[in-house]
């Protein structure tokens, strides 16, 4: 129904044109609502095969682009292990009568860390931010518990190697892969691997995960420089740890040209 058909008659009374002025936003509204919607599918984006997760009715398939929902992995994945786990997804794009979404964040819930912290053993929660291959800018909490009580040296070493690990990772990776390696769980278990080098981890977890969409300029700038700073603190340290590694490959060397040379007795 449009504005012109409203004017001729409402209710069998007809309505003039100072009337109609008067109300035009009112009208506007009725001859909108009167319009049909349509329903469209929410489609999964491909990490989990294009699952459908539902269907929304709207008037204009443009006005989907740009929604956000948030869906528990449990139920995308059909693993009741997950049920601790929300991921956040856009509608980007739509086909045809599918609007196709993508990852922008993820969350574990906190009663599933809270379980773990016991008497006896330390927490070190991290929050980095960093930014992707593809220039994309992300905010990442990490959460690691430790085997024992850690003070210290300890403690600082985990933080600097994990820090230097995730700043790392997030620079070699597109926002998509990593993702998807966090959903997997492949990252956190690459992460434990490292770090239970230099302590034993009972957890490495990451509770929160965001693509940062709406990052002002300044605070882009402040992130770059501190990525500048931190990039020159990891070199030193990866320089010193191929120092080290070169010292103990002499010294083994040393050790066995000294076994060799022994004499029989």
């Amino acid at each position: 129904m449009c504005l012109e058909q409203l004017q001729v008659v409402h209710k069998g009374v007809f309505l003039s044109d100072s009337f109609i002025n008067q109300n035009k936003v009112l009208f506007l509204h009725m001859a909108k609502a009167s319009a049909k919607k349509k329903w469209y599918s929410i489609v999964a984006p491909k990490a989990f095969n294009g699952r459908i997760l539902g269907e929304t009715p709207v008037l204009e398939a443009k006005s989907l682009v740009g929604r956000t929902l948030k869906v528990n992995l449990a139920t995308i994945t059909d693993d009741m292990k997950k049920q601790n786990t929300e991921i956040s997804l856009v509608i980007e794009k739509v086909d045809g009568e599918k609007a196709q979404t993508s990852i922008i964040g993820y969350r574990l819930m906190p009663t599933s860390i809270k379980r773990f912290v016991r008497k006896g053993r330390s927490r070190i929660d991290e929050t980095i931010k960093a930014i992707t291959k593809d220039e994309k800018v992300v905010t990442i909490k990490i959460v690691l518990i430790t085997q024992n009580v850690i003070k210290g040296s300890v403690k600082t070493a985990l933080h600097t190697e994990l820090t230097r690990l995730v700043h790392k990772k997030i620079s070699q990776s597109n926002f998509a892969e990593l993702s998807e390696q966090i959903i997997g769980v492949r990252l956190q278990r690459e992460l434990k691997d490292k770090l239970k080098k230099i302590y034993p981890i009972k957890i490495c977890d990451i509770r929160f995960f965001k693509y940062e969409q709406f990052i002002k300029t300044v605070d882009l700038r402040k992130i770059k420089e501190n990525i500048a700073r931190g990039a020159k603190k990891i070199a030193k340290i990866e320089d010193q740890q191929k120092e080290q590694e070169a010292e103990e490959i002499v010294e083994e060397t040393e050790q066995q040209e000294a076994v060799v040379e022994k004499p029989a007795e």
